[in-house]
């Protein structure tokens, strides 16, 4: 039988090329699979703790749903959705300076910022940072120059400055886009009040409780157009009123008590003058 060389020398380099690439050439992974299970474990993880938080927040426990939302977030840090879960889970159990940061990447990752406000800046009225939240209502307005909620927001931080023009301007303004918005109706109405416009501010209050009988805001204003106009009795009913209606809103008891120091003088006046004329 004839011998064939060339056979016996080539068989062994076949034999040393496939070990050669077995060796350092890593084996095929289809990796559109390995995507999909992990895309399908990350779903069901998701879905868990999704059912957590909802578990957590309808018992209240709102402290317990943090970690399984924090786990969202890392899980896709820049879902805006999840920053406002999360934001409005620290609201709910007071955590106000950590609400705050959560509104901030909301206004960063949201397609839509305008919708964290005017949160973000309550937020930062709840701690107690005014200049904090003025500018972020200025924020909120540069994002939309025409919501009302960002109008009457920063008009009401003016108005609590003592500026009371720059606040009357963006009530103004805020009411030529939402004219039947209560917020801002009042606000213009209380303006109306300090500088003694006083039919135009009971015609605001109004008409607002004709829509909202127990409006808090209108029922104060009502109460301080009473007031002004020293009708105390009327007054009192109205502001009474409001603080069975919003007894933590103290302001009803700050103006009661004008009411009744106005009242007093009043009083002291009238006898004065009965005294003088009866020695006359």
């Amino acid at each position: 039988m004839m011998d064939i060389p060339f056979v016996r020398f080539a068989f062994p380099l076949v034999i040393l090329y496939l070990f050669y690439w077995s060796v350092n050439i890593e084996p095929y992974i289809p990796e559109v699979a390995e995507e999909e299970t992990r895309a399908t474990l990350n779903r069901k993880e998701a879905v868990k703790l999704q059912n957590q938080v909802r578990e957590f927040e309808a018992s209240g426990r709102f402290q317990e749903a943090i970690a399984p939302l924090s786990r969202l977030r890392e899980m896709q840090p820049e879902n805006h959705e999840y920053i406002r879960q999360l934001a409005e889970t620290y609201h709910n159990f007071e955590a106000y300076d950590r609400e705050a940061a959560q509104w901030e990447l909301f206004l960063t990752y949201a397609p839509l910022p305008v919708e964290g406000c005017p949160q973000i800046g309550q937020a930062y009225l709840a701690q107690g940072l005014r200049a904090e939240a003025k500018h972020a209502f200025e924020r909120c307005l540069a994002l939309d120059e025409l919501n009302g909620d960002s109008l009457f927001f920063l008009g009401h931080t003016f108005e609590t400055e003592g500026q009371i023009d720059r606040a009357e301007r963006l009530y103004r303004r805020g009411l030529k886009g939402s004219p039947h918005y209560p917020d801002l109706i009042l606000g213009l109405a209380r303006i109306q009040v300090r500088r003694g416009q006083l039919a135009e501010a009971r015609r605001a209050a109004e008409g607002v409780l004709r829509r909202m009988p127990d409006n808090p805001d209108a029922l104060l204003v009502a109460g301080m157009v009473a007031w002004r106009g020293e009708d105390f009795a009327l007054a009192r009913r109205y502001l009474e009123r409001g603080r069975r209606v919003s007894p933590m809103y103290d302001d009803f008891r700050v103006v009661l008590g004008w009411v009744a120091r106005d009242e007093r003088e009043q009083q002291r006046l009238r006898h004065k003058a009965s005294g003088a004329g009866s020695h006359s």
